[in-house]
């Protein structure tokens, strides 16, 4: 499953000097029939007082400022690789993975820049 430090991929909107991690239920949506058909991934903001219920109380998410780095430091990475390996042996044992039909999605905490929000934004379009 997740046994890793996810960065998701529409961070250019997230201000930079900020990085942080949130728990997301994440699945594919049925984007239209063209072509037979297409998915896109989705990521929903989990609440904190469920993800609290998830994750053991030494687990929170994180925020790290930063200032002139590429990439977030080893240790918050690996408070997220943690999180994730916790989940795969916990809520997520018995979930499809989202690439089934029959998936309902699974449980990931991935680390972007700037605040926590659902994602996308927006559906996006068949091009």
């Amino acid at each position: 499953m997740a046994a890793y430090a996810t960065q998701y991929a529409d961070d250019d909107d997230g201000d930079a000097s900020i990085v942080s991690s949130a728990l997301y239920l994440c699945d594919n949506a049925y984007g239209g029939p063209e072509e037979g058909g297409w998915w896109y991934p989705t990521c929903q903001l989990v609440d904190l007082d469920e993800a609290r219920q998830m994750l053991p109380a030494h687990w929170q998410p994180q925020f790290s400022v930063q200032f002139g780095l590429q990439m977030p430091p080893k240790e918050f990475l690996a408070h997220i690789e943690e999180a994730n390996l916790i989940l795969d042996h916990t809520v997520n044992m018995d979930r499809r993975e989202i690439d089934s039909v029959l998936s309902e999605g699974i449980y990931q905490v991935c680390w972007f820049y700037g605040m926590p929000h659902s994602r996308p934004i927006n559906k996006p379009r068949y091009e």
